[in-house]
């Protein structure tokens, strides 16, 4: 890959890792019954 390629990866991963942890703070946050069925089943 190039320097632009992992500049970009770099910047999607980021964007995925960030909106992924917000969607578990927010189900944590707000409804934690369905976040405990979800990662027990």
């Amino acid at each position: 890959m190039g320097l632009h390629d992992q500049v970009v990866f770099s910047l999607c991963w980021s964007y995925v890792v960030t909106l992924w942890s917000y969607v578990v703070l927010l189900e944590t946050v707000f409804s934690p019954e369905m976040s405990y069925e979800v990662c027990f089943t």
